[in-house]
Parts: structure tokens; sequence; C-alpha cells
């Protein structure tokens, strides 16, 4: 909160205790605390309102216990099986994108926690939970828990990792895996050493458009040439993300995809990765105006444009790549063309698919088989610690 905000917010809550503002006459419903999704629903429907209050319960000097931080929303599945999944963090993305693919992977959705317990509930009833809770600790503990899906901010992503795998779970982890070179040590020898499944949310390299393109790559005799442009948008420099400490920075939070689809569309281990990024007029580094050029030891090059400096109306995501010849483009992940032969010709998606969905199948149908994880591992900690190391070469006033 800002200075002059704080000091509004002093000044009507003095003038509420002495009488001179009666609020009163400002609220129009009342709930209790337990029925609170009901008073999100009058405020997103139709319905008028105006002041919207959660009245609590008066528990007196009884303290919280642990069962008070589990509220059952919905009856559990008659027959229960494996991928019962306790997700962390519900927010807007998880929601509309991530917890419906993994419900239509046919996961059970055992649990859904967050610290604001209120947006747990939601989430929870929205889309079938059978329970929300408000402390993460459950979803470890749980023993009808055997998959940890983490939907938080970046920098709690390696410990909740680590901690899912140490207890036993399957992991699903959103990119990125982790923010260091030392949680990711951490987080494959615990991997290594177990029996789960771990994977990250790197889904670019599942997209039909992609695989229909590393499907003709397969084929090829030489080095292939990629070049990825990506039109990230621009983000204040004070969002979350950009912070190296909570969000990594976007190198780390975003561009990692692609180096990813780069790593998987090469086929080869990466053998090195330089960077430049622009600079403002002092001389300090844009770490989100940079190229990220990487070389695969097959002889193989790729580059990542990743600019947060276009216009909005361009494009978001173009995927190029020239072999034998032939040329391949993936225009937004709706359209996939070639030039000079290949079976890709004429791929057009009647909606963008960018392989969420067919990730989390991947990673639901192998925690119930037992199969190999969705991204081999040795790849899926290359990828991570190159993405660290190239989000500290673009950081840095010196370069390489």
């Amino acid at each position: 909160m800002r200075w002059t905000e704080q000091r509004n917010f002093e000044a009507v809550l003095a003038m509420m205790a002495d009488g001179s503002v009666d609020p009163r006459p400002l609220m129009s419903h009342r709930f209790a605390f337990d029925d609170s999704p009901s008073a999100y629903d009058v405020l997103t429907g139709d319905a008028p309102s105006l002041g919207i209050v959660l009245e609590y319960p008066d528990r007196g000097a009884a303290p919280i216990t642990p069962q008070d931080r589990i509220r059952e929303v919905n009856a559990a599945p008659a027959v229960k099986g494996s991928c019962s999944a306790g997700v962390i963090g519900a927010g807007a993305f998880g929601k509309r994108i991530l917890i419906p693919a993994l419900k239509a992977a046919g996961a059970r959705l055992r649990s859904v926690a967050s610290t604001q317990g209120t947006n747990a509930a939601i989430a929870a009833r929205a889309l079938g939970f059978e329970r929300s809770v408000s402390d993460v600790d459950h979803v470890f503990s749980d023993p009808e828990v055997d998959t940890v899906v983490v939907l938080t901010r970046h920098d709690s992503h390696g410990s909740f990792a680590l901690r899912g795998l140490r207890a036993g779970k399957h992991v699903f982890v959103e990119k990125p895996l982790a923010l260091s070179l030392t949680e990711l040590d951490e987080i494959e020898a615990a991997v290594r050493a177990g029996r789960t499944i771990l994977t990250v949310g790197f889904n670019r390299r599942f997209a039909p458009l992609a695989r229909a393109l590393k499907q003709d790559l397969a084929r090829r005799t030489g080095p292939v040439a990629l070049v990825l442009t990506v039109n990230a948008g621009n983000l204040p420099k004070d969002h979350w993300t950009q912070d190296p400490e909570a969000g990594g920075g976007r190198i780390v939070g975003e561009a990692c995809h692609f180096i990813d689809l780069a790593r998987a569309l090469a086929g080869s281990p990466i053998r090195d990765v330089n960077v430049v990024a622009a600079r403002d007029s002092s001389g300090r580094p844009i770490d989100d105006i940079a190229h990220i050029a990487m070389s695969f030891e097959d002889g193989s090059t790729a580059v990542v444009h990743y600019l947060s400096n276009g216009s909005a109306a361009f494009p978001k995501e173009r995927i190029e790549a020239f072999a034998d010849g032939r040329t391949w483009q993936i225009d937004n992940w709706r359209r996939l063309r070639a030039w000079g032969g290949g079976t890709a010709v004429g791929n057009v998606l009647s909606k963008q698919a960018k392989g969420h969905r067919e990730e989390l199948q991947q990673f639901a149908d192998a925690v119930r088989t037992g199969g190999q994880p969705p991204i081999p591992y040795d790849e899926l900690f290359e990828v991570s610690r190159w993405s660290i190391k190239a989000a500290e070469t673009a950081r840095s006033t010196t370069g390489r």
C-alpha cells in the first residue's frame, strides 16, 4: 500500500471509530465465512450489490486446529485410482488452463490449497475438487494424494517440488523448476533416488504442430537451424516476475519454454548458450529484450529472440526451422507450413494449441502406469540449468 493510500485508510478508520462515518448503509449482503463462495457468486453475478460483509465465527480463545483448515466441497469418487492430485496454487492461469487439462486427463481432483483460503474454496467449487485447504501441509501429508501439482509463484517451485518428491509423491511443476543451480541439484538427486515421476510445464514441445515438425526434422541428414521469435509483450519492471528473487526474471520464467522447445526440436544435447541483451540509457541490461543463441552437440544451432518491446498486434510466437534445403514455419500455434517438401505442409488448427493438455495427459498416464516421465530427466535438468545460466548472463553488466 502506498503511503498516501495508507494515510487515507487510517483516516477512514478513525472516522468510523468516532461515529462520524456510518458504513452500515453501504452493506447490502452478509454471509457467514463458511459460506464465502456465495458472496463471490453475488459479487460476480447480475444481482445488484454494494458492500458484502463476511462474518467470521467467534472461536473465543480456542486455537485453530489443522482440521479447521480443511473444507469438504464435493463427495469423493466411488472408485479411487492413481493420479490423485493435490494442487498448490489457485491463480487465474491454473484455474483457466492447467487444472481443466488435469481434469480432462482423468486425474482425481483430491484437494486444492491456497494461503488465501477463500481462493481455494472458490476453485474447489468451480472445478470439482473434493476439498479445499488453506495449509499446504495437508497436500503433502494426505495419504490419498499421490500427485502434487505446483502452480505457485516461481520462487516456491523448487522447495515444493523437493518436498513432494521426498514425501514419495509424483510432482508436476509449472515452469520454471527452480531459480538456482543449487536447488536444481537437490531436486535431481531426490528424483533419481526415488521412484516417483517429475515433470515441468514445458508444454510447447507437446503441442501438436511442434510434434509434427519434430517428426519431419527427425529425417534430416544435416544440422538444423532454428529461429524462435517471441513477441513477449511488456510487463512493468515492478511486476513480480521481473524480480530476480521472486520470479527469476523473464528468461528463466518464460523464455525457458523456448530453450526447451529448441532442445526438443534439435534432438541433441545443448553444447553452449550465449545471450545478448539490450541496455537502457544508463547501460543496465534489459533482460526481456534479449537474443539467446544456442549450439548443439550435433552441429545444429538455434536463436531465441525474446522481445518485450514489440507491438501487441503482432503474433506472439513464430518458430522457423531450416534443414536439408527445406524450411518450416509454425505461426502462433495455429498453422504449420513447409517449403521444399515435408509432411507438415498445410497443417492448420481450428484453434491455438500450445500443448498443455497433451503434456498433462502424458503425465497422468505415466503416473497411472508407472511409465517413463514425459520429458526425459537428462533433458529436463539440462534445459533448466541452461535457462538459469542464460538469465544470469542477460543480467550481467559485462555479458559474455
